[in-house]
């Protein structure tokens, strides 16, 4: 078994095609018998499975109280269910297949003629659902969420519905963090759906298990759990208005939060350039706009007008409250913070995504910015790294991107609506020139690495 101790001091973690992660709190006389005992029936091999603790005295006791055949890998984490989760997504590599359960499942079953029986090969099935997720080009998969056959079907659904945390699995993405401990579950599902427009659900399997009743877990933190999930329904309303509605007639009393993709079913991009600048504008012309801070020096624009950054900064404060409390961004990764504008807009992320790999997929990048009447003057991008990939939208006349050829010192045009354009904006200088047809927008989106 690897000790906490042993994790810290290694230098690269060992390549384990997929990992089971058990976050747990308070319950080391308890998970030997429910969860671990659960994987072991499951045929999950114990060095598959990591065990994530809030402290080093949790840690004490999971070695003292649990059995160490029945898990691989013992870590140090953090307190709180939310903390916890993000730290497991930062502590694996991106792109690693997590399958994540509670430290209280007591079975996991599937659907067999109308009755239920165990899961007999659970990482058989857990492989073939991140085949699935990777065949659905998406990164969330999980299962039923009630243990009754009676409500159960056997199909695979990719539409909204939640993806409940105790039994689930994820490609790791540092990108996305969790802001709330309640509902954490509904919020991952939502923001993965808001991104990669499915998650996948099993409705032929589901787990067993006792919700809100076991001692440890969070119910040991002490909190008022309804209260604190009726603040979460609330700020999940707020973030995603189209996907959920507040529920307050459940029987146990808590609040819950429903799921229902209300947005009006729009075309998707087809593939032929034109139509798909012509829809891409269409998205664009929806959201708000302002100029960043980087850039509020660079130019003055009228309000509405603006250059905004999809993506990531270091700057992680934004400001402090009267009462001396900091205010910072939503963060990304170690080090790295959400812009506002990527954190009010989650579901850009896909959008903008799909529309790179339909026309210059070959082109890699984790910055996007995005322009709405603002035609830079003469600069270089000192801070990108390579080249850029831009591409502009509207019936404006003029508003050409310039570049100073370096080698005859001359100034090409073009026109950014015909098709991509690709150039080193860190080693050309280049601008925007002023687009004559006042009447109509001028948008464009800069694809790049920072």
């Amino acid at each position: 078994m690897l000790s906490c101790y042993e994790c810290v001091k290694r230098k690269s973690r060992p390549i384990i095609k997929m990992k089971f992660v058990i976050p747990t709190y308070k319950r080391s006389e308890s998970i030997g018998l429910k969860t671990l005992k659960t994987l072991k029936e499951g045929k999950v091999e114990a060095k598959d499975i990591w065990v994530f603790v809030a402290d080093q005295q949790e840690w004490f006791d999971y070695q003292k109280n649990v059995d160490a055949e029945l898990y691989g890998h013992l870590i140090i984490g953090v307190l709180g269910l939310k903390n916890q989760r993000n730290f497991i997504t930062h502590f694996f590599e991106e792109g690693d297949e997590l399958v994540c359960l509670d430290d209280d499942v007591e079975k996991i079953e599937e659907l067999h003629e109308e009755k239920l029986r165990p899961v007999t090969d659970l990482t058989l099935f857990c492989q073939n659902a991140f085949h699935r997720c990777k065949e659905e080009k998406c990164r969330l998969w999980g299962v039923y969420p009630v243990h009754n056959a009676y409500f159960m079907r056997d199909r695979v659904t990719t539409d909204l519905r939640p993806i409940v945390g105790c039994f689930w699995g994820k490609i790791n993405s540092q990108a996305l963090t969790l802001i709330m401990d309640e509902k954490e579950d509904f919020e991952r599902t939502l923001r993965n759906y808001s991104s990669d427009g499915k998650v996948i659900r099993y409705n032929n399997v589901c787990y067993k298990t006792k919700y809100y009743k076991n001692k440890g877990g969070m119910q040991a933190e002490g909190k008022d759990r309804k209260a604190e999930a009726l603040k979460s329904a609330h700020k999940l309303i707020e973030l995603f208005p189209d996907y959920c509605k507040l529920y307050l007639k459940k029987k146990s009393g808590h609040p819950e939060v429903k799921l229902k993709d209300k947005k009006p079913k729009k075309k998707d991009f087809t593939g032929n350039w034109k139509k798909d600048c012509e829809y891409m504008q269409s998205i664009l012309e929806k959201y708000e706009y302002y100029v960043g801070s980087t850039r509020s020096k660079m130019l003055y624009v009228k309000p509405g007008n603006g250059s905004v950054l999809y993506g990531t900064t270091w700057k992680g404060y934004l400001t402090t409250k009267p009462d001396g409390t900091k205010i910072m961004r939503q963060k990304h990764s170690k080090g790295k913070y959400n812009t506002n504008f990527k954190r009010d807009n989650p579901e850009l992320g896909g959008i903008l995504r799909q529309f790179q790999q339909l026309h210059f997929k070959d082109f890699e990048y984790n910055q996007v910015t995005i322009n709405k009447n603002f035609p830079c003057p003469p600069h270089f991008d000192s801070k990108n790294c390579g080249e850029s990939v831009l591409i502009a939208f509207g019936k404006y006349k003029g508003g050409n991107t310039c570049l100073l050829n370096n080698e005859t010192k001359l100034i090409e045009k073009y026109d950014a609506r015909k098709e991509p354009l690709k150039f080193n904006g860190s080693e050309i200088l280049h601008w925007v020139e002023p687009k004559r047809a006042m009447n109509y927008d001028r948008f464009s989106l800069v694809y790049y690495n920072h």
